[in-house]
C-alpha cells in the first residue's frame, strides 16, 4: 500500500489481520501483538458483512470481541471450510457486500462446523480404542496412529486431543488401502516436531512443518518402522530446559476471586499464543450444582465453593465436560478467569482446565518453608576460605583440583545422597533453571553460596571436542553412553548432549547402533579419523 501511495487504506485490512493472528496461532509478540491489539479495535466496530452475519450465527457481541472469541468461536467455523470443504468460500464471506448472501455462507460454516465437531469427536473416540487395544503403542516417545477411514482434514485437531490426552507427541495418518498414508502431527512444549519428522525423511515422500506441528505423507508398509524411528528421533530434538505438564500462575482461595479480578486481568490482554491467559488453583473446593450446556449436552456448567463453608458460589464453565466423568468429593480446580456478558449484566466467570480429587492435607502443599539465604561469593577472590566445612559442592563442567583443593563435588545422581539442610556451594552455574530447582528441594539448604565459575557449555567448540572425546574413550571400551552422567560430567543440559551426539553422527563421526529410554546409547566408530582430530 505504501508503494502505491495508499498507505492510509492498509488500517481498513486491520481486522482481517487479528482474524489471521489468532486463528493461524501465531506468536503474539512484538509487532504481531501491537497489530492484533489494533486489529481487535477494528474488528469490534468493523463494517464487513459477513464478519457480522458470523458474529451474529456465533453469537458474539461485536462490542466485546476478544481474542478469545476469535480462537473459539470465529477462527473454528473459518477453518471447518478448508477442512471440509472449498476455502475460498471464507474469501466470498469476507469480501461481500450482499446480507443475504453473506447470511447464505455464514449458514454453510455453521453447517460444516457442526459437522467437524461430529467428526472430531468420533475419530477421537476410534483414536482412543486403538490405544485401548495396544497399549504398547504408549511405550514410544510419540503416539503413531492410523486408520484408513479417518477424515484428512481434521486429524491435525484429534492429534492435538491425544497429546493433551497423553503428554507425548501424536502423528495421526489416514491409510486408505492402495495409497500412501498421510497425515498430520502436533507436538509437546521443548520438542521440535518438524526437525524429529525431517529426521525420518529416509522413510516418508514428503514432510515439513514447523516445532508445534507437521504434515507428513509415507508408504504404508513404513508405518512402523517410522514409528520406531521417530520414537528415537525426539531424544535428540527434545529440550529438558522447557518445563512441561500444568503451569499454573497462582493460587488463589475463593473469596478473593471477583469481578474486578477478571478486569483487572483483562489489562493483559489479549491472550493466545505467546501470552498465555493466566491459571490459576484452588484448593479443596465442593460442588453444589452440576448441570449440562449446550444442545447436546456436550459442556458442563458447575458451581463450587470452599468445602465445609457458606461462602460465596462461582460458576465454572467446562468446554467439552459433558461426558467426562468428575471425581466425587472435594476437588482441586484449575481454572482461567472469565467475565460473562448477558443481556448488559456482566458477571465472573470461571473456566475450567483441569481438576483432581481434593489431596488429604491441602494445606501440607502450601506449607511455608524457611527462606534459602544466598551469598554471593562471585566477586570474592578465595571464596573457600569461608564456605562451610560441611557444605555440598555443585561444580559440574568447572575444573575443580580435588586433589589440591580438597573438595570433592557432587554430580547432579549424587545429590539425592546429600545430607538435607548442607549449604549448597554453585562452584558453576547450572545448566537449567529446572535443574537448580531441583538441587535445592533435595538438599534443602539453609545457605546456597554463589561462586559461577565458567563451564564447558559456555564454549560450543569445546564442549564437541568434549563430547567427541568421550565417545571415543567410550569407542575404544564398550561402546555404551549415558546422556545423563554425560551432562553431570560436562555440566550441560541433557538436550545440548543430545544436540552433539546428533551432528557426530551426522558427521559419520559415530555411528548410533541403539538408543534405550533410560537415555543411554551403544555406539560404533564411523568415519574414526574425523572423530579422532576433533577430539
Amino acid at each position: 500500500y505504501e508503494l502505491e501511495g495508499r498507505a492510509e487504506e492498509a488500517d481498513t485490512l486491520l481486522d482481517l489481520v487479528a482474524l489471521g493472528i489468532v486463528a493461524d496461532v501465531a506468536e503474539q509478540v512484538n509487532d504481531a501483538r501491537y497489530l492484533l491489539q489494533r486489529g481487535l479495535e477494528r474488528l469490534r466496530t468493523t463494517h464487513r458483512v459477513g464478519l457480522l452475519t458470523l458474529m451474529e450465527v456465533a453469537r458474539i457481541t461485536p462490542e466485546a470481541l476478544t481474542a478469545e472469541s476469535i480462537g473459539f468461536q470465529l477462527g473454528p467455523r473459518m477453518n471447518a471450510l478448508g477442512r471440509l470443504d472449498d476455502a475460498t468460500v471464507a474469501i466470498e464471506l469476507l469480501t461481500t457486500r450482499d446480507v443475504l448472501r453473506a447470511s447464505t455462507l455464514a449458514g454453510k460454516l455453521e453447517r460444516l462446523n457442526r459437522e467437524r465437531r461430529m467428526l472430531t469427536s468420533q475419530i477421537t473416540q476410534s483414536a482412543l480404542e486403538i490405544v485401548d487395544r495396544d497399549p504398547t503403542l504408549l511405550q514410544f516417545n510419540a503416539l503413531v496412529l492410523s486408520h484408513p477411514q479417518w477424515h484428512p482434514g481434521v486429524v491435525g485437531i484429534v492429534a492435538s486431543r491425544m497429546v493433551e490426552e497423553f503428554g507425548k507427541p501424536a502423528v495421526l495418518l489416514l491409510n486408505p488401502p492402495g495409497e500412501p498414508a498421510r497425515g498430520s502431527a502436533r507436538s509437546v512444549p521443548g520438542v521440535d516436531i518438524g526437525a524429529a519428522i525431517a529426521a525420518c525423511s529416509h522413510l516418508l515422500l514428503s514432510h515439513g512443518g514447523h516445532p508445534g506441528a507437521a504434515g507428513l505423507s509415507l508408504l504404508p508398509e513404513n508405518i512402523a518402522a517410522f514409528r520406531r524411528e521417530l520414537s528415537r528421533a525426539i531424544l535428540y530434538h527434545r529440550d529438558d530446559a522447557v518445563e512441561t505438564g500444568l503451569q499454573i500462575d497462582a493460587e488463589l482461595e475463593p473469596h478473593t476471586l471477583s469481578l474486578d479480578l477478571a478486569e483487572a486481568l483483562a489489562v493483559l490482554a489479549p491472550f493466545g499464543q505467546g501470552n498465555p491467559v493466566p491459571r490459576f488453583i484452588s484448593r479443596n473446593l465442593e460442588i453444589v450444582k452440576d448441570r449440562r450446556m449446550g444442545q447436546d449436552g456436550a459442556h458442563r456448567k458447575l458451581s463450587v465453593r470452599k468445602a465445609g463453608s457458606s461462602g460465596a458460589e462461582h460458576d465454572v464453565v467446562w468446554f467439552g465436560g459433558g461426558d467426562a466423568e468428575l471425581v466425587a468429593g472435594a476437588i482441586d480446580l484449575v481454572y482461567t478467569l472469565s467475565i460473562n456478558e448477558y443481556r448488559g449484566e456482566r458477571t465472573l466467570q470461571l473456566m475450567h482446565v483441569a481438576h483432581r480429587a481434593a489431596e488429604a492435607d491441602a494445606a501440607a502443599t502450601v506449607s511455608k518453608k524457611p527462606r534459602v539465604k544466598v551469598v554471593d561469593l562471585r566477586r570474592h577472590p578465595q571464596p573457600q576460605e569461608i564456605i562451610p566445612a560441611n557444605a555440598v559442592w555443585y561444580a559440574e563442567g568447572a575444573r575443580l583440583d580435588a586433589e589440591r583443593t580438597g573438595i570433592v563435588y557432587a554430580p547432579r545422581h549424587d545429590l539425592a545422597n546429600a545430607p538435607s539442610g548442607a549449604p549448597l556451594v554453585l562452584w558453576s552455574t547450572p545448566p537449567s533453571p529446572e535443574l537448580l530447582r531441583w538441587m535445592v528441594a533435595t538438599v534443602e539448604p539453609a545457605q546456597v553460596y554463589l561462586c559461577a565459575h565458567t563451564t564447558t557449555d559456555d564454549n560450543l567448540p569445546e564442549l564437541l571436542r568434549t563430547v567427541a572425546a568421550m565417545c571415543k574413550y567410550a569407542l575404544g571400551r564398550d561402546g555404551q553412553l549415558d546422556v545423563a552422567r554425560m551432562a553431570a560430567r560436562i555440566g550441560a543440559p541433557e538436550s545440548l548432549v543430545r544436540k552433539c551426539l546428533m551432528w557426530l553422527e551426522a558427521r559419520n563421526d559415530i555411528r548410533v547402533l541403539a538408543w534405550g529410554e533410560d537415555d543411554t546409547l551403544h555406539i560404533e566408530a564411523g568415519y574414526y579419523q574425523r572423530t579422532a582430530d576433533l577430539a
